[in-house]
């Protein structure tokens, strides 16, 4: 058995919480868009996660560079960036580069 797994039963034993910084569902997302590209993981097993993670697979972005990109979107605001690949789903998406 992994250690991922080990550490779900021991959650699914005991009905206890996880204490987790903000950040981790971003974290989350990454990993499931590295696993899908490795096709590790299927699409529709990952449809369960965030919007975040379907904006970072859908424009090829990392979840990171997806959240500040979903920020701007829903705030419309314009985004200050010297990446390229955000530069482009900037684009795609009609967030404004700052």
């Amino acid at each position: 058995m992994n250690y991922a797994q080990k550490v779900l039963g021991v959650f699914a034993q005991e009905d206890g919480d996880a204490l987790v910084p903000g950040i981790w569902a971003v974290e989350a997302a990454n990993v499931m868009v590295n696993a899908q590209a490795r096709q590790w993981v299927t699409e529709a097993r990952c449809a369960a996660f965030a919007d975040t993670m379907q904006l970072a697979r859908r424009l090829k972005l990392s979840s990171y560079e997806a959240s500040y990109l979903e920020l701007a979107m829903h705030e419309g605001l314009p985004r200050a960036t010297l990446d390229g690949d955000l530069r482009r789903a900037m684009q795609q998406t009609g967030v404004a580069l700052a």
